[in-house]
């Protein structure tokens, strides 16, 4: 219908313009070196072809969040654009890492879109952050007035970066029932009360 060929041209809107400011910004770059980096043109295309092909594999295939993606995709062109004017070679690697984090980020929500036992983990991942709580407490060693690090074999650790992790996993865990979830667990408990 024609309204809903109007509601995708709305949502590929915003991939157009991040595309349309990663050609052009490329191509003032190309001609801020004066012609001298014609592999600039080719960064921005390659850029902008990675931007629309997650992009369509996010929408299509309802992998994540798209406009999480749209946001970083947008800093991250900003951010390249920046960096190519001021040091080619570093950009160029934070260019790779971005390629990088896009294929992890595809990988994991593969992978963990498959396995669907991480849900029953939830009680693991509290007692965990308990655990690391409690050992800080314990063993931690104060370091500028702060007791947040645990030193093993002369490698220090702060168990406080990973109990967010745990944390995280934990509270999506909760969040993650589904109302059709929650309405069978209704059903049950009336059962059992019975």
């Amino acid at each position: 219908s024609r309204k809903g060929n109007n509601m995708t041209k709305i949502r590929f809107r915003p991939m157009f313009y991040i595309t349309l400011f990663n050609i052009l910004s490329f191509f003032m770059l190309f001609l801020f070196y004066q012609g001298k980096e014609p592999s600039l043109i080719i960064t921005g295309l390659i850029l902008a072809s990675v931007n629309i092909l997650v992009y369509i594999i996010l929408y299509y295939f309802d992998f994540g969040d798209i406009y999480l993606f749209l946001t970083v995709s947008m800093l991250v062109s900003i951010g390249l654009v920046m960096q190519y004017r001021i040091n080619i070679e570093t950009a160029n690697k934070q260019l790779l890492w971005f390629m990088l984090g896009i294929a992890a980020y595809l990988l994991t929500m593969i992978v963990f879109g498959k396995l669907h036992f991480w849900n029953r983990l939830k009680f693991l991942y509290m007692a965990l952050v308990f655990v690391l709580l409690i050992l800080t407490a314990i063993y931690g060693k104060e370091i500028n007035g702060s007791k947040n690090w645990i030193i093993i074999k002369g490698i220090s650790i702060q168990p406080s970066e990973i109990i967010k992790l745990f944390f995280c996993l934990a509270i999506a865990c909760f969040y993650s029932k589904l109302p059709s979830d929650i309405k069978k667990d209704k059903r049950k408990r009336k059962k059992n009360k019975y």
